[in-house]
C-alpha cells in the first residue's frame, strides 16, 4: 500500500471500521508523519491514531511539504535518518524547512542509534522531541498524547488585556463617585 495519499494512510484493514463510521477521525487534530521506510511509517501512523491524532502520512518529502501548505499540521514527526542519498530533498530537508515555520511541534525520529550529531542538529532546529529506534506503535502513542498536552497547554490563552485594563480603573471611578 503506498502512504502517499493521506486517504489511503487512513483506509487500512488495521484499522477498525467504527473508528471511521462514528466520526471520531473527523475531529481529530491532524498530524504530519513523514517517512520513507514502509515499517516506521506504518509503526508512526498506529502511534499517532492511538495517540488521539489523524496522522497525514507520507513517504515523500516534498509531497509532505505541499501538504504541509494545504493542512493545519500542529503535529510533525520526521524520519530524519531515511534521506542519505537524497541530501537536497529529502526529510532533513523538509524538517529543516518546516522548523522555520510558526505553529509546528516537531519530532525527530529515526533508527536505533542516531548518531549524535542528528540529535544535535534536530535540537538545533528546535525539536521538542528526538526519538531514536521507532519500533513499537502501543509506547509511541504515549508520546502523541503528550504532544497532544504540550499544545493544548501553549494555545491557552490569558484574558484579554482590555478587560484587564478596564475594569479596575471603572470600579476605582465608582468609588470615587460614591464617596
Amino acid at each position: 500500500m503506498s502512504y502517499d495519499n493521506p486517504k489511503a494512510a487512513l483506509a487500512t484493514a488495521s484499522e477498525p471500521a467504527s473508528t471511521v463510521a462514528t466520526g471520531q477521525l473527523v475531529s481529530m487534530r491532524q498530524c504530519l508523519v513523514v517517512s520513507a521506510h514502509a515499517e516506521r511509517r506504518d509503526v508512526l501512523r498506529r502511534a499517532a491514531i492511538e495517540g488521539g491524532w489523524l496522522p497525514l502520512v507520507f513517504a515523500d518529502a516534498e509531497l509532505a511539504w505541499e501538504e504541509s501548505r494545504r493542512s493545519a499540521t500542529p503535529l510533525v514527526v520526521v524520519d530524519v535518518h531515511d534521506d542519505v542519498d537524497r541530501p537536497a530533498n529529502g526529510n532533513r530537508w523538509l524538517f529543516e524547512r518546516l522548523s522555520r515555520e510558526p505553529g509546528h511541534l516537531m519530532a525527530a525520529c529515526g533508527r536505533e542509534a542516531l548518531a549524535p550529531q542528528d540529535e544535535i542538529w534536530a535540537r538545533q532546529l528546535g525539536a521538542w522531541l528526538v526519538l531514536p529506534g521507532v519500533a513499537d506503535a502501543h509506547d509511541l502513542s504515549i508520546v502523541f498524547e503528550e504532544a497532544g498536552k504540550v499544545l493544548e497547554r501553549n494555545s491557552v490563552s490569558t484574558p484579554a488585556v482590555p478587560h484587564a485594563r478596564r475594569g479596575p480603573a471603572r470600579n476605582a471611578s465608582r468609588r470615587r463617585g460614591r464617596s
